[in-house]
């Protein structure tokens, strides 16, 4: 929803005073994308199956190209995790892939920029949230539910990760950040669920 109440669609607008549709230039399938709201009210989107990247900026009334995600987030059938909007300001982008990415605002019109997040490789295990839900919390941690990224399976996992970034001062580029990342590898029975920790490898 923009700040005038009208609703963004992939092609249309529609205007709540009129009840007209407004149609605008078109996006690449978003069947399966995720949309994150920024700060300054624009709407982020990457380009179904693709690395590209989309902004719906409301004083133009238009979807504009933004700068190009470093990495692959579209998985086994097209499917991306969640993404979400961090305290500080970042958008967190959640791969049906073992990637994650984590865009920072330009707070305008122009291209934003990203950086690769953390992988959700753990030993032998490749893990990712194909068409799987993720939360961030009341602390700003993410919570997301992963599992293999062969196909549409039950999540075996749940990974918590802690990103550590500091606010970016005026010409200063964005790094990778630190972070803290922790998984719970679960069991499923007619019993209680049970919880155990799962180590990743440092590096």
């Amino acid at each position: 929803m923009l700040p005038n109440g009208n609703i963004v669609l992939e092609h249309d607008v529609f205007n709540v005073a009129t009840t007209n549709w407004i149609p605008v230039n078109a996006l690449r399938g978003q069947g399966e994308a995720c949309w994150v709201k920024l700060p300054d009210d624009s709407i982020l989107t990457v380009d179904g199956g693709a690395t590209t990247a989309s902004r719906f900026i409301p004083a133009q009334n238009q979807w504009v190209n933004d700068a190009t995600c470093p990495v692959a987030l579209y998985g086994y059938g097209f499917e991306e995790g969640g993404a979400h909007l961090l305290p500080n300001g970042k958008i967190f982008f959640v791969g049906g892939t073992v990637n994650t990415a984590i865009y920072t605002p330009s707070g305008s019109a122009s291209p934003g920029s990203w950086v690769a997040g953390p992988t959700m490789i753990f030993g032998t295990n490749a893990l990712g949230a194909v068409d799987a839900p993720s939360a961030m919390l009341v602390n700003g941690n993410i919570l997301i539910a992963i599992g293999p990224t062969n196909g549409f399976q039950r999540a075996n996992l749940v990974l918590r990760i802690r990103l550590h970034h500091q606010r970016l001062h005026p010409g200063e580029r964005p790094h990778r950040p630190h972070l803290q990342q922790r998984a719970f590898r679960l069991h499923f029975s007619k019993s209680a669920r049970r919880q155990h920790p799962l180590r990743r490898r440092p590096g």
